[in-house]
């Protein structure tokens, strides 16, 4: 889901979060990549969980501000 972008596990581990709140109850997942207690154990409250849930939901549709947040190292031990 990350296409690439910085900071990939956080990107996909929020996606599967928001799936799963949205009624998905399966999925294609990597195995090795997504630890399911990690996806679910994210704090929902924190900058980085925000940033990237913005992301994926199209109200940051460039992606520029998790991409600045990222060069700013405020995703520093979420990537």
């Amino acid at each position: 889901m990350s296409f690439g972008l910085p900071g990939r596990k956080l990107v996909n581990d929020v996606f599967i979060d928001l799936a799963v709140e949205a009624g998905a109850d399966a999925g294609i997942v990597d195995p090795v990549g997504s630890d399911m207690a990690r996806v679910f154990g994210r704090d929902r409250s924190s900058r980085p969980y925000a940033l990237a849930a913005v992301l994926l939901t199209g109200a940051d549709p460039y992606g520029m501000e998790y991409l600045e947040a990222f060069r700013a190292g405020e995703l520093a031990g979420e990537v």
